[in-house]
């Protein structure tokens, strides 16, 4: 396991990649509707997992260098992908969003298991 700071990105590289995802995201929407539509919602869910997590390591940066700005635009964004695409997100990852737990949400979606317990103390109904 690597340790120290992240790499950061030059910030044209990271727009583009945040734009692919934006519009894979929106590709994926459309295909919801089509005949495969059970793969489509699992794509959107890869999909969405990819931004997020993206906009949750954007968020630790922003905060580990005091950029108030980046953890604005983060948690902006955060807020409006579980907004807009709330029955596309797993309900435990919902669950940190909602209840502004990004260190647990990034743990999630590293797939990390030792997430420590909060205020729901192992709760399993994250609707």
């Amino acid at each position: 396991m690597e340790t120290g700071s992240p790499k950061i990105q030059d910030p044209v590289s990271t727009f583009f990649q945040l734009s692919s995802a934006s519009y894979r995201i929106e590709r994926t929407n459309r295909l919801r509707d089509d005949e495969n539509s059970a793969e489509a919602g699992s794509m959107l869910e890869a999909e969405l997992n990819a931004y997020m997590k993206a906009d949750l390591e954007r968020l630790q940066r922003g905060i580990e260098s005091g950029d108030g700005d980046a953890v604005k635009k983060s948690i902006a964004s955060l807020d409006k992908t579980l907004s807009d695409h709330r029955r596309a997100i797993d309900p435990q990852l919902k669950h940190f969003l909602k209840n502004r737990s990004y260190q647990k949400a990034l743990m999630l979606l590293n797939h990390q298991t030792d997430i420590p317990r909060g205020r729901c103390q192992g709760r399993t109904d994250f609707s």
